[in-house]
């Protein structure tokens, strides 16, 4: 019986050590899984942060500039009616103001005079715009030239509409050619150099 009691023992005591070692081996697994886990997560992870980004552009000037800034009919011969007919050119308009809000060139010029001669602008010179072109690239739509045999002068509600762009449109830079300007002359004129002010007003 004593014998017995030893062995039973014995087993038991291989029994506890066992579950001890087992104890110990799922306790340094579950640690080194732990370890491991920690250490993905600290591998994959993302720090962020923001910057914020801003610029400012500043509202630019709608502007018409004329190339030729003087320009003169063919010479006529006093005594003799005539017309006289020339183009003229390079009439700018240039919208930087980033709001596309279309604009309206318009010309109004005061009467021909040549010392106490005058001849009346409005009833002797007629305006037609020409070709409208884009320049830098800039979007043509909604951008067109005036109507022909438009009475040019000093009297109120005359002014020549030049070239028009309608809202939302016109914005960059665009060029006139090609403006029909005819003077008519009367046999009855006197000799002279006539000259008057052309005015280009875009608005």
């Amino acid at each position: 019986m004593l014998q017995l009691r030893n062995t039973n023992m014995s087993q038991v005591k291989k029994e506890i050590k066992t579950i001890k070692e087992r104890i110990y081996s799922l306790l340094v697994l579950s640690l080194l899984l732990g370890m491991l886990f920690t250490s993905l997560n600290v591998a994959t992870a993302s720090n962020q942060d923001t910057t914020n980004l801003a610029v400012t552009i500043t509202v630019g000037s709608l502007d018409t500039t004329a190339e030729n800034t003087d320009f003169d009919w063919p010479a006529a011969t006093a005594g003799q009616a005539s017309n006289q007919q020339e183009n003229m050119n390079n009439i700018q308009v240039t919208d930087y103001r980033g709001n596309s809000g279309g604009w309206s060139l318009t010309a109004t010029a005061n009467n021909l005079e040549a010392g106490t001669n005058i001849l009346n602008t409005y009833a002797r010179v007629k305006a037609g715009p020409g070709d409208v072109t884009n320049l830098n690239e800039s979007d043509i739509t909604g951008v067109t030239a005036g109507s022909a045999d438009q009475s040019l002068g000093s009297e109120s509600g005359n002014a020549v509409n030049m070239m028009t762009a309608t809202a939302d449109n016109g914005a960059g830079a665009f060029q006139l050619d090609n403006t029909v300007m005819n003077l008519s002359i009367e046999a009855g004129d006197a000799a002279g150099d006539y000259t008057a002010v052309l005015t280009l007003t875009v608005s």
